[in-house]
């Protein structure tokens, strides 16, 4: 876990029912910190650092077990960060038109629109559109970010705000909407109001 045993569903709806796993948690493993002074999942490979392996040469090793390398996102914050996101857009969609929007099917009879579409199965979103509660809508959870991480190689997230006390929800919709991508091996393209590590801050203090 990223979180200790004490900190899992923490705030959580009644969490007292969570409390006696967390007690077997301790009773039945051993838990060990593994504090570090660098995140390492946000360190750059070093000038040099040997390439990722092709999805060819991963499928050398056994026949369905095929694992494409892992395409590179990008972060960009501050005044400038929807400009910078917006030309990154541009430079996908090239000169050619673009794909026509997509309709998703999430399960329960709801779907999921992707408005805007780009060459090699990209989507641009607004945060509102994915993380924000919208009037007549209903509020997407992680089934709407399963299916999207299914359909899609690449996202485009724009408007990223820094979240406060009062969008825990909309943190959590963002967190579930990272995981899924992660997990899908989807690039993931953000431009945001504040820089990565403050993003959540006020939430965590």
């Amino acid at each position: 876990s990223n979180r200790p045993a004490e900190a899992l569903y923490e705030r959580g709806l009644n969490r007292k029912y969570f409390l006696p796993f967390v007690a077997l948690i301790h009773t039945r493993f051993s838990n060990l910190a593994l504090a570090a002074a660098a995140d390492y999942r946000t360190l750059r490979p070093p000038n040099g650092a040997p390439a990722p392996p092709s999805a060819e040469a991963c499928g050398a090793a056994e026949e369905g077990r095929v694992f494409a390398p892992r395409a590179r996102g990008g972060f960009y914050h501050g005044a400038s960060a929807g400009v910078s996101l917006r030309r990154a857009w541009g430079e996908r969609l090239g000169s050619g038109a673009a794909p026509p929007p997509l309709q998703l099917e999430v399960g329960f009879g709801r779907q999921l629109r992707v408005a805007r579409t780009a060459p090699g199965e990209a989507a641009w979103f607004e945060f509102a559109e994915l993380c924000e509660a919208r009037p007549g809508e209903p509020a997407r959870g992680a089934p709407d970010f399963l299916a999207l991480a299914s359909a899609v190689r690449t996202v485009y997230l724009n408007g990223v705000p820094r979240l406060h006390v009062r969008q825990r929800n909309e943190a959590r919709r963002l967190v579930l909407l990272v995981d899924a991508l992660y997990e899908a091996r989807c690039a993931l393209h953000v431009a945001a109001e504040a820089p990565l590590a403050e993003l959540l801050s006020p939430l965590l203090d």
